[in-house]
Parts: structure tokens; sequence; C-alpha cells
């Protein structure tokens, strides 16, 4: 788990970096962050990243695509805009695309996305 978080804040440094990096996994799919995304103000942290999906849902999705904003400080977390996809990867159609903001929650423990908040506010 340490080598796993060295790796990818050295690729978070990295302004070239645009692959997926794959952080975690959870029942409903597989979560992955775009390194190249990430914005730092502060102790807030924002970046994209994709939840690839096992199976396709009732709506017809495969993947979605979230710019998340993480607050490093208090532990929470609010999605920034979503959009869903046809496709794995967030490939094929465009099928939802939401921007919202403010919805601030609570990073949920023993998740994907917890690991990916380790990664984003280590010191």
């Amino acid at each position: 788990m340490k080598i796993l978080s060295l790796v990818v804040l050295a690729l978070l440094a990295s302004s070239a970096w645009a692959e997926w990096v794959k952080v975690g996994e959870t029942d409903e799919g597989s979560l992955f962050i775009d390194a190249a995304s990430v914005l730092r103000d502060g102790q807030t942290r924002q970046l994209a990243e994709l939840m690839d999906l096992k199976q396709r849902d009732e709506g017809g999705e495969l993947s979605r695509r979230i710019r998340v904003q993480y607050d490093c400080a208090v532990g929470r977390t609010q999605v920034l805009s979503i959009s869903t996809h046809e496709e794995a990867m967030a490939t094929g159609k465009v099928l939802l695309s939401v921007v919202r903001e403010g919805l601030w929650k609570e990073v949920p423990p023993g998740t994907a996305y917890e690991t990916s908040f380790k990664m984003l506010c280590a010191k």
C-alpha cells in the first residue's frame, strides 16, 4: 500500500501524466483517477475520477466520469460535475451530464474513495 501511494503521489507531481490510474474497487466497479487533472488550493484538491461499472445499470450507463473536490482538513468531499457514459472508461455516448456544487459529505470510510482521498491529501 505504501509503495502504491508513493507511485501515485509521484504521478500526481507530474503534469505530463494523462492516464487513468486505478486506485481501488467497490462492489459497483473500479475507481480510477486522472493524475494530470489534480488542482491544489490550500487544503482542497480537485480531480477527475472515473468509475468503470461491473455491469450496465438500468439507465444504460457503463461508466461515470466525475469531477470531485476533497477537503483534506476535515475529510469531506463534494461532486462538482458528473457525466454518465454508454461504454466503459467514459467512452461512447454521453447519457447524462450534470454540474452541481455545495453538497459536501464525509468521505465514506473503507471505500475506494477513501483510498483516493488519502493519496491526494497525504502530507
